[in-house]
């Protein structure tokens, strides 16, 4: 629950949003935690008034009926039950149901009671609160961090469950987990604790991967061609998709349903509830991988380097990996890293992008997500041939489709890409496939959790429009075509092959041996494990040698390297890097060394 949305005001639900109109309902003075109002507590439905009125409030009273006891019966020693009433058939005493008949919100407070965990592990106790009849108290202890307590209580306007901001979702919740759902969509999921240790591999998020179809939508209905889009294509209008967000809690900002599931049709019986991709028609299709209905399944898809089919469905495949993740962002960030090293560590024959099952890399991913994410990924590299691709809806600049992932694009990256395209601009569908296709590679380089048109930490730059000391730079050798602030043909990227269009010189380490000796380069490596070892530790004297002068930035941290940094004398810190995507300065969270130079000092 750590990352719901602010806690606007716990006595009133739903939260009203920015601009909505509305009131609250008047309220007297606020009660101390030792005493209770004298009305009806706000999380007590009205129509369960009975069963939660205070014990007090009927000892002592007389029964007012016909005869000695008539229509009531004794309960062992306890008091008269009237005749029929849940006290007489096993219910409990007074104060809440048996447990399993939550009434209205489908839970008991004794089945909320005990320990959970939430999607990020962290501890949340939830316990009876300071007053009987009052609500109950749950504690969450995040890592490494303070403890915060939130109230747990019954909404009166929706009978439903309340935790903060948040209401419980019964559909998604059983007995052993928790869905609390705020008003924008974002979710937190708590499983308990004995149940969750013992629990085999799952998807965290399952029931976002089984989105019903729209009601209403007849299958195989005429649908009307429409104008040309952003791709300038004529053709049919995407389906209509059902919006929901699987990012969880995410961060506030994230109010655009970044990676929403679609609503494709599925055949009977389908297990998964993935978006069943439909091939092309054999015509489409190149020779080598015509697939007409009827024949066998499905073929192992052919993954070429410069086929953008194969990228849109290795994108595709670690969008649904990042989906098994949710809202951990620290495991997301983790992937993003194993990733980037996996393109300089990788073998000869190994997929450029997904790593294989068996790499070293995934055990930098805790057990648990570790398993969760290869289990996602086992399918990869069945799909046929040409079924993903990368492509702007009709009409829609804003957002990208790829597989069954949606999500949006900042308009200065669409911008960047316009202005750096090297081919001719009269061919729409062509620029717009180019485009689309590296705004998804390196969406699925990003932290999905981040504020959206915001870019993580590897994908900063090192100098921004105004900055000083860095403007005699001429090459950039980690960049890319939203953040270089060179020109075209002197930057290096991370997919060169779908880059080259878009100025991209090549990639790291091929472009040392041909750009000229002359240049001054400007050397942002990205902060991984691999990338900082062979940069630093392994080519540093060899890099400093091949060009006039050399800025570095290099973190300061504890690893094999660092000796090396003692050979950077006169070396400064920096505390910003460039966000081009934002068009601001982004703070950096760790000590960043600034060396400009041409010689390195002696080891």
């Amino acid at each position: 629950m750590s990352h719901l949305a602010p806690m606007e005001d716990r006595q009133a639900w739903p939260p009203l949003l920015p601009g909505q109109p509305g009131e609250k309902k008047a309220r007297g003075r606020p009660v101390k935690q030792d005493e209770h109002e004298e009305s009806t507590p706000p999380w007590v439905d009205e129509s369960e008034l009975r069963w939660h009125a205070p014990r007090e409030a009927r000892e002592g009273q007389e029964w007012q009926g016909k005869g000695k006891g008539r229509g009531r019966r004794r309960k062992g020693e306890g008091k008269w039950a009237q005749k029929g009433s849940p006290e007489e058939d096993g219910g409990e005493w007074e104060g809440s149901r048996a447990k399993g008949s939550g009434g209205k919100g489908g839970y008991s407070p004794t089945d909320l009671l005990g320990e959970w965990l939430d999607a990020q592990d962290n501890s949340v106790i939830v316990q009876p609160g300071p007053g009987r009849a009052g609500p109950l108290t749950a504690r969450l202890a995040r890592k490494g961090g303070r403890e915060q307590v939130l109230s747990v209580r019954r909404e009166p306007e929706m009978g439903l469950w309340a935790c903060g901001n948040a209401v419980l979702d019964l559909p998604a919740s059983s007995a052993n987990v928790l869905v609390w759902a705020a008003y924008d969509g974002r979710r937190s999921v708590w499983r308990r604790k004995e149940a969750a240790e013992d629990a085999e591999p799952e998807d965290l998020l399952p029931w976002l991967l089984r989105v019903p179809a729209m009601p209403g939508i007849a299958k195989g209905a005429e649908q009307e061609p429409q104008a040309k889009g952003a791709n300038g294509r004529e053709g049919n209008p995407p389906r209509v998709r059902r919006q929901r967000n699987w990012s969880s809690i995410s961060m506030d900002s994230d109010l655009a349903g970044v990676f929403v599931g679609s609503a494709e049709d599925r055949p009977e019986g389908s297990e998964g509830g993935g978006e069943v991709q439909k091939t092309q028609e054999c015509g489409q299709q190149p020779p080598e991988a015509k697939v007409c209905e009827g024949q066998a399944a499905k073929v192992p898809a052919h993954f070429e380097t410069h086929n953008s089919a194969a990228d849109a469905a290795r994108v595709a495949a670690i969008l649904d990996a990042r989906q098994v993740l949710g809202a951990a962002s620290n495991f997301q960030e983790i992937l993003s890293y194993i990733l980037i090293d996996h393109d300089l560590l990788r073998q000869e024959g190994e997929d450029p992008m997904v790593p294989p099952i068996d790499s070293a890399l995934w055990q930098r991913l805790p057990e648990a997500p570790r398993r969760n994410v290869l289990h996602r990924l086992a399918a990869h590299g069945s799909s046929v041939p040409g079924s993903y691709v990368a492509e702007f809806p009709a009409g829609n600049w804003g957002e990208i489709f790829v597989g069954r992932h949606q999500f949006p694009v900042a308009y200065v990256d669409i911008q960047a890409l316009l202005k750096r395209y090297t081919l001719a601009e009269d061919n729409v569908a062509s620029r717009a496939s180019a485009m689309a296709r590296v705004l998804a590679l390196y969406r699925a380089l990003e932290n999905p959790v981040l504020p959206a048109k915001h870019r993580s930490s590897h994908q900063l730059c090192c100098f921004g429009p105004s900055s000083k000391g860095c403007d005699d730079i001429e090459y950039e050798l980690f960049a890319s075509p939203f953040n270089a602030q060179v020109s075209n043909g002197k930057f290096a990227s991370r997919f060169p092959h779908a880059e080259e269009v878009f100025g991209s010189a090549g990639s790291y380490p091929d472009v040392l041996q041909t750009w000229p000796s002359t240049a001054v380069v400007g050397i942002n490596p990205p902060f991984s494990d691999a990338y900082l070892e062979d940069v630093i530790g392994k080519r540093l004297e060899q890099i400093v040698s091949s060009f006039k002068k050399v800025h570095l930035f290099a973190p300061v941290r504890d690893a094999p390297w660092r000796p090396q940094l003692r050979r950077l004398a006169g070396a400064g810190f920096v505390q910003q890097f460039w966000d081009a995507t934002a068009s601001k300065a982004s703070f950096l969270d760790q000590p960043v060394l600034h060396w400009q130079g041409n010689e390195l000092a002696g080891a």
